[in-house]
């Protein structure tokens, strides 16, 4: 199975692959050997899995053979990746006894697990309870439904953001003050940075007036980390400082999303410092174009193209790497205006 650079569909695909006899190998282009994946391995060797890495434990590639015998508990660090959580909650219906889940550190991205709650829910998979330390699942069955899925609220965000730095507004269809996704709170983020947010209840809408500056926040991101480049980008174009925290465990991403994404930005001018946790984003009017280098991370170039409408001359390496989560991106961008003073 090669799952090419998505780590979360290497870690789900993983996991599924342990209820069956296999053997099963789960493989992926160099970045993503590169990325950890050992608090899933040793959960599954735990419950009853044969785990053989092919070079080095907790890394791709990797040899998974089942069935699953079950456990009184596992335990994994709660703090290193939501995913690792997910893919053991996904398959955990179809475990003997189902699954007792400890967490040795608080959770991050704790909506992301919401999402995955109701979701099974909607399958029929409703007896999960989701605690700050402690997670269980009972075992039963899914069932087939017909299930409506919202629009990508971390897609959004890149179209979103585009209205804050070039002015003017965007509007998303289906995504409305009900939807379950934590990165939907992102027009939230926006709106204290000084756009105007209209909120219904299946669209949202946000808009900044060319005359209103952008201003800088203070904002822990832990519970919506997958828009730290986003918010990044969109502080480059704020009037004070930014100070974006909790977010440390996002340096094990696609890329290090927290030095790879200063790196890349600072070779346009921009004054930012990573710290251990975060980033700090101050203004400058000394933005310039530079060729920008992806780091294979969709996210990266995505949010390096909105910053493109503003900036003059940036080039962005490896475009096509944004087809593992929007293919239409550039096309779409397209679409939107530069700005123009």
């Amino acid at each position: 199975l090669d799952t090419r650079l998505a780590g979360t569909t290497s870690r789900f695909i993983t996991a599924v692959a342990a209820l069956g006899p296999g053997p099963y190998t789960i493989d992926g282009e160099p970045p993503l050997r590169s990325r950890p994946m050992g608090p899933l391995h040793d959960s599954l060797h735990s419950l009853g899995a044969r785990v053989e890495p092919a070079d080095q434990w907790g890394h791709l590639p990797v040899t998974v053979s089942g069935p699953l015998g079950g456990a009184d508990a596992i335990v994994m660090p709660g703090d290193v990746s939501s995913q690792y959580v997910t893919a053991l909650m996904l398959i955990a219906p179809m475990i003997r006894g189902g699954l007792s889940l400890g967490l040795s550190t608080a959770l991050v991205s704790r909506p992301y697990v919401e999402i995955t709650k109701s979701v099974m829910a909607a399958f029929g998979a409703d007896d999960v309870t989701v605690g700050e330390r402690h997670i269980t699942v009972a075992d039963g069955a899914y069932r087939a439904t017909t299930y409506r899925v919202e629009p990508d609220a971390s897609s959004a965000s890149y179209p979103l953001a585009a209205a804050a730095i070039v002015g003017g507004a965007v509007s998303v269809r289906g995504l409305g003050r009900s939807s379950m996704q934590g990165d939907a709170t992102f027009c939230d983020v926006l709106e204290r940075m000084g756009c105007i947010l209209t909120v219904g209840a299946t669209d949202t809408v946000v808009m900044r007036r060319r005359d209103t500056p952008l201003r800088g926040i203070d904002i822990d991101m832990s519970d919506i980390s997958d828009l730290v480049p986003t918010v990044a980008v969109v502080a480059t174009q704020a009037t004070t400082p930014t100070r974006i925290t909790g977010v440390g465990f996002i340096r094990g991403k696609e890329s290090d999303r927290l030095g790879d994404l200063a790196t890349e930005l600072r070779k346009l001018g921009a004054d930012i410092d990573v710290q251990t946790d975060g980033l700090t984003i101050r203004p400058t009017d000394m933005l310039h174009g530079a060729r920008l280098d992806t780091h294979h991370d969709h996210r990266l170039a995505m949010s390096f193209g909105v910053l493109g409408l503003a900036v003059d001359g940036l080039e962005i390496t490896d475009p096509h790497v944004v087809s593992k989560s929007w293919p239409g991106f550039w096309d779409a961008l397209d679409e939107i205006p530069a700005r123009t003073s």
